[in-house]
């Protein structure tokens, strides 16, 4: 929706102390609480200095642009101070007011809208496609830049932008997918092994890390991403397990590191009795556990079930079963960043 503002007067203007326009009116300009002079500006970029004092006109008005904070010196044409001010910054334009409401919106609505990644659909092995309406970047000193209409491809054989940031290719190695730009607003895409601190290309300032993929034995996992949402052809974590104590179920080659949530599917089986349970749990000493239970007739029994469990240690989760005559086994079908 587009905003609607008041207009606010154009100029710099001063007035005496009758209200009446100061004419002729001298407009010093210094560092912030210091007695060096620093520059204002005539235009937008900050690239014509006005003069120093700055002379009014016959209105009492000066264009004056700011770049940072100063100290102002106001006096009349006869040069008698009529007031001082530290620590005077511009108004920002409408696009440094979006960007900074984009930049307070990222704690609501994380970084990014309306966000796919998905293997595609030519070279799915080694390329993946990058689609959003919106994207919060940001600089590492967090200035930040707001992203929209984002399409990339960004393949893995590829060095610097749209492809791997630094070294070669790895196997069995997760790569953190990034949507990097310039001040200019080019976008790009990038991966990395670094889940923090991409290597950018010259140029690039800007960066947002939207997500991961794992490259198994030279080949992208096929993934699809939906904003903070990936789902992927199923991983087998653990097969029969049997152990009757908390036992740690490794999922670094499953989820990345920034993972907080996966989806399991769960097989639980015993013959011969007639309930049997198993337990998963995000800590070593079963707390928040999930409980998988199935009771009935003798016989063999079997339950299949999804569950979903948050993640904090990271790649890690624990299960154990009722006996050892119980069966478990763990298929991971995606997770939550």
């Amino acid at each position: 929706m587009t905003m609607k503002n008041l207009f606010p007067y154009p100029k710099f203007r001063a007035l005496d102390s009758n209200g009446v326009p100061l004419a002729g009116g001298k407009v010093y300009s210094y560092a912030t609480g210091t007695t060096t002079k620093k520059d204002t500006y005539s235009d937008y970029a900050c690239t014509t200095a006005n003069d120093n004092p700055v002379i009014l006109d016959s209105n009492g008005e000066a264009i004056i642009y700011f770049d940072g904070e100063y100290t102002i010196v106001l006096q009349n044409s006869s040069s008698v101070t009529i007031w001082t001010m530290d620590n005077l910054q511009g108004m920002p334009n409408a696009d440094e007011v979006e960007d900074q409401v984009a930049a307070v919106a990222t704690s609501v609505r994380d970084i990014h809208r309306n966000l796919v990644i998905i293997n595609t659909a030519v070279h799915p092995t080694y390329q993946v496609d990058v689609n959003a309406d919106e994207i919060i970047s940001e600089t590492t000193t967090k200035t930040v830049k707001r992203l929209t209409s984002v399409n990339l491809t960004i393949d893995i054989t590829a060095s610097g932008a749209n492809g791997l940031d630094t070294g070669a290719e790895a196997n069995n190695t997760w790569y953190y997918i990034w949507v990097i730009a310039k001040s200019d607003g080019t976008t790009a895409g990038l991966l990395s092994i670094s889940p923090t601190a991409p290597t950018l290309p010259t140029g690039y300032t800007y960066q947002a890390l939207v997500g991961a993929i794992y490259n198994r034995s030279g080949n992208f996992d096929t993934i699809y991403q939906l904003d903070k949402t990936v789902v992927f052809d199923y991983e087998t974590v653990l097969s029969s397990g049997g152990e009757t104590s908390y036992t740690a179920i490794s999922l670094a080659a499953y989820v990345p590191t920034t993972a907080k949530k996966i989806k399991l599917s769960g097989y639980l089986t015993h013959a011969g009795v007639t309930s049997c349970y198993a337990y998963i749990s995000p800590f070593a000493d079963g707390f928040g556990m999930d409980v998988l239970y199935i009771a009935g007739a003798s016989g063999t029994l079997v339950l299949r079930t999804t569950i979903n469990v948050t993640l904090y240690e990271s790649q890690t989760i624990y299960y154990m079963v009722g006996n050892a005559s119980t069966d478990l086994s763990l298929q991971i079908i995606g997770w939550e960043y």
